[in-house]
């Protein structure tokens, strides 16, 4: 980032050196990301291999008093680790969405996201945030692209298609709770009230699969029906898909309860997909991976929980830090 002060001056160059770079970017990897949240004297610039694209919403976030249109591109790093990129306004407009879309069909699109911020949003947990000075770039001739465009084409899949709900609903606020006083919620009196509270990851539960074969349609259980699967709620038969269901035991200073971090919630704090942990993993189904286990002694932001009212148990929505 360039600051322009008083003192600034400018001088107009006008022969421009042969070698003169026409891309300038200075890479964060995805594990620091954190550690600039909220700072805007800084930028950051990020790369990865787009893996999700979402159509367009509108909403209007806390801080304005106007709709805006939002944009939300994921990209993996060499690691496999995952970020969401979210573009607002007239960036979520421009992004050539559906060209990218049809290219990714066939070969990897490795983009150069450069002037990014990064945010910790409710309820999404960590993000980078991509407004006017954000730019980006797709497949460019630069090492950093070549190599990362090497690495993934032998673990190449096509980019997935999001669709996001036309209008998205402002947030409420969450009201803070100790973990005591969640346990202590009635919740047939606090149907869709939304909480949050400041925990520690105790410990993995590991009587309990950190994965399940979901419905692609309402994302319950599906099990073996024949050759295929059926869901076990909607009745839908078709291919299972693998999802997060991770347990763990986690508390403050009033008490500790379970807590469930399902789907991208659960992926959007261990930073892999749920397929690249399965696929790494031994025979042995009581196998817990490194990036759960890394999880406990971790403290979670202050960030919103729903109560499941089926299962009675708090689905938490965060974004993980060291203590």
């Amino acid at each position: 980032m360039i600051t322009f002060t008083r003192w600034t001056t400018v001088e107009e160059c006008i022969e421009v050196p042969i070698d003169f770079p026409t891309v300038v970017f200075s890479l964060t990897p995805f594990d620091d990301v954190a550690k600039f949240v909220d700072n805007n004297d800084f930028f950051i610039d990020v790369m990865g291999v787009i893996t999700d694209i979402s159509t367009p919403t509108m909403l209007r976030p806390r801080s304005r008093d106007a709709d805006s249109l939002k944009r939300t591109i994921q990209i993996r790093d060499a690691n496999n680790s995952t970020l969401n990129v979210s573009l607002w306004a007239e960036q979520a407009s421009a992004f050539e969405a559906d060209a990218i879309h049809k290219a990714g069909k066939s070969e990897p699109q490795i983009i150069l996201f450069v002037g990014t911020l990064a945010k910790n949003y409710p309820g999404i947990g960590l993000a980078l945030s991509g407004g006017s000075a954000c730019k980006w770039y797709i497949n460019i001739d630069v090492p950093a692209i070549v190599e990362l465009k090497d690495k993934t084409g032998t673990n190449f899949q096509p980019i997935n298609w999001i669709e996001a709900p036309a209008r998205a609903a402002v947030e409420e606020v969450a009201e803070n709770k100790t973990v005591r006083e969640l346990l202590e919620i009635n919740p047939h009196k606090c149907k869709k009230v939304r909480f949050q509270a400041h925990v520690t990851v105790r410990r993995i539960c590991n009587d309990k699969c950190w994965w399940y074969g979901s419905c692609q349609r309402c994302f319950k259980v599906a099990k073996p029906y024949g050759s295929t699967y059926k869901c076990t709620s909607c009745s839908n038969i078709a291919v299972a898909v693998p999802r997060y269901r991770i347990v763990v035991i986690a508390g403050d200073d009033s008490d500790d309860a379970m807590f469930v971090l399902f789907g991208r919630t659960a992926q959007r704090i261990v930073r892999r997909p749920v397929e690249a942990l399965i696929e790494e993993a031994p025979a042995d189904s009581d196998f817990i991976p490194d990036e759960i286990t890394a999880l406990v002694g971790k403290s979670c932001f202050p960030e919103f929980f729903s109560h499941d009212f089926t299962w009675t148990k708090w689905l938490i929505d965060v974004t993980i830090k060291g203590k």
